[in-house]
């Protein structure tokens, strides 16, 4: 989810990150910290604000994604009712 999020938002901060995927920020900067260390995702400073810091995904991340294709994935009934109106 995370990759998902990334790659349509292009760049996010670690809390911005945390409120669209209902996590904790604690537990989001686990999943940080883990998809950094695969090189999935990578870190950057704001351009505006030299203090805040970004998250982008990397070429490696998109092609894991690219890879995964969720389109061939059914979704269990209850999970599409939350994205198909």
């Amino acid at each position: 989810m995370t990759l998902c999020t990334l790659d349509c938002a292009k760049c996010l901060t670690s809390g911005q990150l945390a409120e669209n995927l209902g996590l904790s920020y604690s537990n989001m900067s686990k999943v940080i910290k883990h998809l950094e260390d695969k090189n999935l995702i990578a870190r950057c400073i704001g351009k505006e604000d030299k203090r805040q810091m970004l998250f982008s995904i990397t070429e490696n991340g998109r092609e894991l994604l690219n890879r995964i294709n969720a389109n061939d994935v059914a979704l269990p009934e209850l999970l599409n009712s939350f994205i198909i109106p």
